[in-house]
């Protein structure tokens, strides 16, 4: 997933590259740091205690209901 200031930023390494195209600079430093800022990847650890809303706010996060709550969560290491 990517966060709105990657996109944004994005955009403009993108709109800079479009004007780089009509002068002779050298493109390969700003291609690669726009190659660069759309593979990353941003991890970002949700820890809490149990039943404290975690798969609920990742839901809410992603917009969709992709991780179970409330009585029908299970711990991810139980066996």
């Amino acid at each position: 997933m990517i966060l709105r200031s990657q996109t944004n930023f994005v955009e403009f390494l993108e709109q800079v590259l479009e004007v780089l195209k009509e002068v002779e600079i050298d493109k390969t430093e700003c291609s690669t740091l726009l190659v660069s800022i759309q593979k990353q990847q941003l991890v970002i650890p949700v820890v809490g205690n149990f039943s404290a809303g975690k798969s609920t706010l990742l839901n809410r996060f992603l917009g969709s209901n992709v991780l179970p709550t409330g009585n029908h969560a299970r711990n991810f290491f139980s066996h």
